[in-house]
């Protein structure tokens, strides 16, 4: 939910809320408050969409807009694993309203620190009936923060027919430790390896992929 904070217009079919005053990110949290961008997905070879990122974000023009500020915030008063599910939760909600094709897949952020953190029961009806193609996407942040949660939640996402997406690989190489446990659909590598290609580094994270 915090890794891109690339400017996007916010496309058709994104859910948002309308303006009001928020104080505290506790007030984001009770109402639910986030909205959802697409970001597209596309082939190099042959441009084409192949699938869009749910980007969470807070009610615009308060300081959780920004993403990595708002779970900052919400880790502070403990309440960061209810902000991810609302965040995913609304993803859902959002693609459903956007209509988007069941050819194309749906890649949505999940916070690895959250995983042990149960669903709301409100959020739950979010995810009774969800887009066909749906790609878990875990960032690298946190991985070996909680090796066992990590690999029960890739089993459980398994078992619902979802694909799982590492994002960010290459930030933090202890974590590639994992890659084979986890066996990802789709690796994202993280962004200053591909500024850099030309360091060891690079293709050791690039090697270590293969």
């Amino acid at each position: 939910d915090e890794e891109d904070m690339s400017p996007e217009p916010r496309p058709q079919g994104s859910v948002g809320v309308a303006p009001r005053p928020y104080t505290h990110v506790g007030q984001v949290i009770d109402d639910r408050a986030v909205w959802t961008a697409f970001q597209p997905i596309v082939r190099l070879d042959t441009r084409d969409v192949v699938g869009y990122e749910a980007l969470s974000r807070g009610p615009a023009g308060t300081p959780w807009q920004d993403p990595i500020a708002m779970f900052a915030a919400a880790r502070a008063i403990g309440r960061a694993g209810e902000l991810d599910w609302i965040c995913r939760a609304h993803a859902h909600r959002a693609a459903t309203a956007a209509g988007l094709h069941p050819d194309l897949s749906l890649f949505v952020n999940v916070e690895p620190s959250t995983l042990r953190e149960p669903c709301p029961p409100d959020l739950l009806p979010a995810f009774t009936r969800t887009h066909e193609r749906v790609i878990m996407e875990f960032t690298e942040r946190d991985l070996a923060g909680d090796p066992a949660a990590l690999l029960m939640a890739a089993a459980d996402h398994r078992a619902a027919g979802h694909g799982l997406a590492l994002d960010d690989v290459g930030a933090e190489p202890a974590s590639l430790a994992l890659m084979p446990f986890v066996h990802p659909d789709v690796v994202k590598l993280d962004m200053r390896l591909l500024h850099r290609p030309d360091l060891a580094q690079t293709a050791q994270v690039v090697n270590a992929v293969v």
